[in-house]
């Protein structure tokens, strides 16, 4: 057999279709055609743009050569997009492994493409069937992804590939949409309106709307990509199954992970502490302000995500000279869990004072770059702790002015559902000692030092043990169960 004899992918047609909330629409459904203007066509809040004018995909191959088909889907609503894409009315005759697919995406025209699938066999189907080509595609709101898919028909090693001169590929693409039962689109779904700004005008159950100017770490966002939501006051629905626990939904953040992708996810902390530690303490006495090379960084992202179980934490407690080592058992995520959670970028950037600093204040400088001496300015890991800003906001739209505005002066600490009945850690670092991070204490204020003068006793160094709340950012396509957030029905995952 001659391998280098042509052939055509015929009837390869792109008939992109959209569900949006139950319904269909059909992008185009016709041959293809010669022409170059570009075709657009707009359904629901999805757009769909073919800069050749050519809604086919109608390519000339040789044994070992590819054909690619470029095409860009833009989400123009507020919200994400989750998609797959299938083979439909797929008939593939060729012999298996003879014709493979890579799928793969960028987020402007400049960068480099990223794969999301590489030589995947087209699925064989003799008779018309339905095949699923990618799922998990998500677009956050306001977002263009540029998409480029790969044919390619191959040399099998030692196999005949007679038959494959008279094969048939024929199908048609569908795109589809479904956000019914995603945690993040139906917390979304819930949310006020972005335009209430008073907490009293509001639902107080469900997340509140802010959107945040530029930062030295989200240079380049879209205002879409800026805006979190967030469950603020006393009594909010944001109550959560995890881990065989009762965790808390601090809101839906657009978030940088692996490769940098953006997407919104969940973020959520435990209810209850894992047990009061030190930030950083060492056998050597000197600690510091490093989030990432801080003994309780380690702990989290080390044996409290990978054991899948109780494992003993072994600290060192500096007040006890003669006997400084203390071994803890903590519950760690079990595998069940840590498959739900997603490697997100954290901010460990800081300031140099604790006091007039209010949300948006602690919400800039934790995107900033400001750091004591050469500490790091991000990371990328499982598990951190609150921001002092996740904090603050709970206080916003006149729910506690002073608390919103000045969290070293807030004192009324029965208005924040983040208020707790100890003092606790924050991720959030200062600039001007090495030993020094915000806490927020038993009186509701955000410090980096003694807050006596409210009768709470409270040691500075990061090496003092406070209790430790492990905070998560779930993975973008876990799915809701049952639950309607209340401490009664909380959320439950599949």
């Amino acid at each position: 057999m001659n391998k280098k004899n042509l052939f055509l992918i015929s009837s390869f047609i792109i008939a992109i279709s959209v569900t949006l909330i139950s319904l269909t629409y059909s992008f185009f459904n016709i041959d293809a055609t010669s022409q170059k203007e570009e075709i657009k066509v707009q359904t629901g809040t999805l757009e769909i743009t073919f800069s050749d004018g050519d809604p086919g995909f109608n390519k000339s191959l040789e044994f070992g050569t590819s054909a690619e088909k470029q095409f860009v889907i833009e989400n123009k609503g507020t919200i994400s997009s989750y998609n797959k894409i299938n083979f439909e009315e797929l008939i593939n005759t060729y012999l298996e492994g003879s014709l493979t697919y890579s799928l793969s995406y960028r987020e402007n025209e400049t960068e480099e493409y990223i794969d999301l699938i590489t030589n995947k066999n087209v699925p064989t189907s003799k008779e018309m069937s339905t095949q699923t080509l990618a799922d998990n595609l998500t677009i956050p709101p306001k977002t263009t992804y540029y998409y480029k898919l790969t044919i390619t028909l191959n040399y099998l090693n030692d196999v005949d590939q007679t038959q494959d001169l008279n094969a048939i590929l024929s199908t048609r693409f569908l795109l589809e949409e479904d956000s019914k039962d995603y945690l993040n689109q139906i917390i979304l779904s819930k949310a006020n309106d972005e335009n209430v700004k008073e907490y009293s005008l509001g639902n107080k159950g469900e997340v509140f709307t802010f959107t945040h100017s530029e930062t030295s770490q989200t240079t380049g966002w879209t205002d879409e990509e800026r805006t979190d939501f967030r469950y603020i006051g006393n009594e909010p629905k944001n109550y959560i199954e995890f881990n065989n626990e009762i965790w808390r939904i601090i809101g839906v953040f657009t978030v940088e992970g692996e490769n940098g992708k953006k997407e919104q996810r969940v973020k959520i902390m435990s209810d209850t502490p894992i047990g009061g530690f030190p930030w950083d303490a060492k056998e050597t006495k000197t600690t510091n302000n490093n989030w990432v090379k801080s003994s309780i960084q380690n702990m989290l992202n080390g044996n409290y995500v990978e054991q899948g179980g109780t494992f003993d934490y072994k600290w060192v407690n500096l007040d006890n000279a003669q006997n400084p080592f203390i071994t803890t058992s903590v519950k760690g995520l079990s595998k069940t869990a840590r498959d739900q959670i997603a490697l997100t970028k954290w901010y460990l950037a800081g300031s140099s004072s604790d006091q007039n600093l209010g949300a948006d204040d602690y919400y800039n400088r934790e995107r900033g770059t400001l750091v004591y001496s050469k500490n790091d300015t991000n990371i990328l890991s499982n598990v951190g702790l609150i921001y002092p800003s996740d904090y603050s906001y709970t206080y916003a739209y006149n729910i506690e002015n002073t608390c919103y505005n000045n969290g070293y002066n807030c004192v009324k600490r029965t208005l924040s559902w983040l208020s707790k009945e100890s003092s606790y850690w924050t991720i959030f670092a200062t600039t001007t000692a090495q030993d020094r991070v915000l806490f927020i204490s038993l009186s509701g204020r955000l410090r980096d030092g003694n807050d006596v003068q409210y009768g709470y006793e409270d040691s500075r160094n990061t090496s003092y043990y406070r209790k430790i709340f492990p905070t998560v950012y779930l993975r973008n396509d876990i799915q809701l169960k049952s639950g309607i957030g209340t401490k009664e029905e909380p959320y439950i995952l599949k």
